[in-house]
C-alpha cells in the first residue's frame, strides 16, 4: 500500500525521457546565450511517498527487518515530512543543475552567458524542474528529479538541442550519508530515515549534491551529442 503524504502530487517516480540533437546544423561557438531557469508548479515542493507493508502480521511472526521498518515508519511522520519539504529549496536544485550544463556549453563551445534577454542573446537555454520526489519503500529509497533542457535559436525559435528525463538516484549511495548503517534493504531504508532526521543545512547539502549529479549527467549527454554533431555537422544556420 502506498501512503501519499503530500497534497501536490498523486503519481510517483514517473520515468520519462526524450531527446533532440540538431547541434550539427547550427553554429554555436562563441555565441551568446540567456538562461531561462524555472521550477514548475508541481515541483515547488518535494513530494514524499512512504510505501508500507500490505498486510498485518502477528508480532512473533515479524522478521527483524519488518520490526525495523515499523520503527522507521514512526520516524517518517507527517511532521518530519513537512519539515523536509520546508527545508528542500527546489529552486536552488534547478540552479545547481543549470550550472553544470552552463559549464559544458562554455567548455565545448565558448558560449558567453548574458544576464538579460535585452542583451540580445543568440540562443535561449531553458531549464525546467518538473518534479522532485523522495520515495521510501522496502525495496529501496530514491530521490527522483524530472528535468527538461532546451537550447533554442532566438531568431527562428527552432529547438537546437533538447533533453528531458527523470533521474532517479538511490538514497545513501554517496558519501553524504553515513555508509556504516548495515547492508541490503535495511541499509536503504535506514538511509532514508536518516535523511529525514538531518538538520536543515545537512538536508540542503545532500539534495544539492544530488542535483549536481543530475547536472553532471545532463552535461555528459550534451557532450556526447556535441561529439556526434562534430562528426556529422552540416551547418545550415
Amino acid at each position: 500500500m502506498l501512503k501519499k503524504i503530500t497534497l501536490i502530487f498523486i503519481a510517483i517516480l514517473v520515468v520519462s525521457c526524450g531527446h533532440t540533437n540538431n547541434l550539427g546544423k547550427y553554429v554555436l561557438r562563441g555565441k551568446k546565450a540567456f538562461y531561462d531557469v524555472k521550477v514548475s508548479y508541481d515541483a515547488r515542493q518535494i513530494e514524499v511517498n512512504v510505501e508500507e507493508k500490505t498486510k498485518e502480521k502477528k508480532e512473533e511472526d515479524k522478521s527483524d527487518f519488518e520490526k525495523f521498518l515499523e520503527v522507521g515508519s514512526d520516524i517518517v511522520s507527517a511532521g518530519k515530512i513537512s519539515t523536509l519539504q520546508d527545508y528542500v529549496d527546489t529552486e536552488t536544485l534547478v540552479f545547481n543543475i543549470t550550472a553544470n550544463l552552463e559549464d559544458a556549453l562554455i567548455t565545448f563551445l565558448d558560449i558567453h552567458t548574458v544576464d538579460r534577454i535585452t542583451d540580445r542573446p543568440d540562443f535561449i537555454v531553458k531549464i525546467d524542474l518538473k518534479r522532485c520526489a523522495l520515495h521510501i519503500s522496502p525495496s529501496g529509497s530514491t530521490v527522483s528529479l524530472f528535468v527538461t533542457a532546451d537550447i533554442i535559436q532566438r531568431s527562428s525559435g527552432e529547438i537546437i538541442w533538447a533533453n528531458w528525463e527523470t533521474y532517479t538516484i538511490p538514497v545513501g549511495e554517496s558519501s553524504k550519508i553515513d555508509g556504516n548503517m548495515g547492508s541490503g534493504t535495511e541499509h536503504k531504508i535506514a538511509n532514508a530515515i536518516q535523511l529525514l532526521a538531518m538538520s536543515k543545512e545537512e538536508i540542503q547539502d545532500y539534495m544539492n549534491y544530488l542535483a549536481e549529479i543530475v547536472g553532471e549527467r545532463m552535461s555528459d549527454t550534451f557532450r556526447e551529442d556535441y561529439n556526434e554533431s562534430v562528426k556529422n555537422k552540416v551547418y545550415e544556420n
